[in-house]
């Protein structure tokens, strides 16, 4: 709870969230219910922090654990706009990837149709695309085919 104020401040960007099914998240109560649903999320959520200055630049987590299927899914992350192009967010998801198919086959991204940014970034990071759900395109990172080196 105590990042909220330095996280608020980056989330407060309208930019952040244009291409987001939530364009409004910029707004202080709606920003404010995105961060209790990751504070709530049962697998936790994570302040990111620059190891250097110690400055809070972004936020992530992982969410809908499957121990059936072996997959979990990783999302919900937004990054300070300094930082964009910047390959934090490719470094960030490597390391969350690499933890995470340690113990699962696979790990999901699901992303708005009209978020191209992001979709470009899991791209990147050798997902496939699936079958979407709705407004959202899924993608998949196979424990065999994953980029985390």
């Amino acid at each position: 709870m105590e990042d909220f104020g330095s996280l608020y401040q980056i989330g407060s960007d309208p930019e952040l969230w244009s291409m987001h099914s939530e364009k409004d998240r910029y707004q202080k109560d709606k920003f404010y219910q995105y961060f209790l649903s990751g504070i709530n999320n049962k697998l936790g959520a994570f302040t990111l922090i620059l190891k250097d200055t110690q400055e809070i630049v972004g936020f992530t987590r992982y969410y809908d654990y499957n121990r059936i299927n072996s997959s979990v899914k990783i999302g919900y992350t937004f990054l300070s706009k300094v930082l964009w192009g910047k390959g934090i967010n490719q470094e960030v998801k490597k390391v969350m990837l690499s933890h995470a198919l340690e113990v699962c086959d696979k790990v999901i991204f699901e992303v708005f149709e009209k978020n191209y940014r992001s979709q470009r970034a899991v791209l990147k990071l050798g997902a496939v695309e699936v079958e979407p759900k709705g407004d959202r395109k899924c993608f998949v990172v196979f424990g065999n085919n994953h980029l985390v080196d």
